[in-house]
């Protein structure tokens, strides 16, 4: 079987992936010494890989034997009402958007097809989104960071499932087993990144700009910005300066980045008055990106959660768009002041 060409393998793909990284951030917390690295060629790699770059060192051995839990029982009840309120609202407006009038008898169905995957990137990144929200909100509350992570990634997870199964009793679509592969994929990835910083070094984030803003085809049925995929890029992007030698690091702002996007047109579009445009063709994007975190000010606790989570959102920078066979240069990507090739 050609597993890189079987589609339905990649789910499978992506899960084998991300759990491998989950083995090696748990086998990382033991001596780079132990003979666990034999049976785990990777390790060595990853131990070579941050002896090699100063930014990572000693980032991959965190210590966690200090982790306790002392429940704070104010701000527990404040963040748990917040949370909570927080989920019960987005349900509701899922249960306006997608279910209501939509019933039927629990049923699977695969929609792998839909969209050309972007859903796909969309299920992973909102795994990962509310998995990190559940961890600093359990953490706030007493929960040492050790257990806060595992909290949050299956928080995360347990939101999401709850919503696949929603999306099982829908008469018009199915609980989709690849939306679920990817909820878990986004589950696991959160984990990945807190447990062992050094993956840090690639963060998703996620772009909407209005498709009629930049006047181009719009979905012609009810939507929201959640699946507006016509609207919608995501991204990952990498922090090149963490990644070059020592020596070069002086030419190389650390908070500028380059960062590597996805995203899909002409998606439940009609053809409107222009014709000759060709609907249903997926974007892919090189860009520069800017972390936030490294470039503003720490201050406050409250200000430097806020940078970390506005650091998920993709500001529009210079970029080179492939697309519907062509090569367009942005400006400030996605408008519409570009240079074509």
């Amino acid at each position: 079987m050609n597993f890189i060409n079987n589609k339905k393998s990649m789910p499978l793909g992506f899960l084998l992936c991300y759990l491998a990284i989950m083995q090696i951030s748990l086998y990382s917390q033991s001596s780079p010494d132990s003979a666990s690295a034999a049976c785990f060629p990777v390790l060595t790699l990853q131990q070579q890989f941050h002896r090699d770059i100063k930014p990572l060192k000693d980032s991959l051995y965190t210590d966690w034997s200090s982790c306790e839990t002392v429940i704070k029982p104010v701000e527990a009840t404040i963040l748990g009402g917040i949370y909570f309120g927080s989920l019960v609202a987005l349900t509701i407006h899922q249960n306006n958007a997608w279910w209501k009038d939509q019933r039927r008898s629990f049923h699977f169905e695969e929609d792998w097809h839909s969209a050309l995957q972007i859903d796909k990137f969309g299920h992973t990144f909102g795994t990962y989104m509310i998995s990190s929200v559940s961890k600093d909100a359990v953490q706030e509350a007493g929960v040492c960071e050790r257990d806060a992570i595992w909290a949050g990634g299956a928080l995360g997870l347990v939101y999401q499932t709850y919503t696949e199964v929603q999306d099982g009793y829908a008469s018009d679509w199915g609980f989709s087993p690849s939306d679920f592969y990817f909820d878990v994929v986004g589950s696991l990835m959160f984990m990945a990144r807190e447990y062992n910083p050094a993956f840090k070094i690639i963060s998703p984030k996620w772009q909407y700009i209005p498709s009629d803003w930049l006047n181009k085809p719009v979905m012609n049925r009810p939507k929201t910005f959640i699946d507006d995929y016509n609207s919608t890029t995501f991204w990952y992007a990498v922090a090149v300066y963490s990644l070059l030698p020592e020596k070069a690091q002086q030419w190389w702002p650390e908070w500028l980045g380059l960062a590597f996007g996805y995203g899909a047109e002409g998606i439940d579009a009609g053809h409107g008055s222009d014709n000759s445009y060709n609907l249903l063709h997926r974007r892919y994007i090189i860009a520069l990106d800017v972390d936030l975190e490294k470039l503003l000010p720490d201050g406050p606790s409250l200000w430097n959660w806020w940078k970390r989570k506005m650091n998920v959102v993709k500001m529009p920078l210079p970029a080179i768009e492939f697309s519907d066979n062509k090569a367009n240069f942005y400006v400030f990507y996605p408008f519409n002041l570009k240079i074509v090739f």
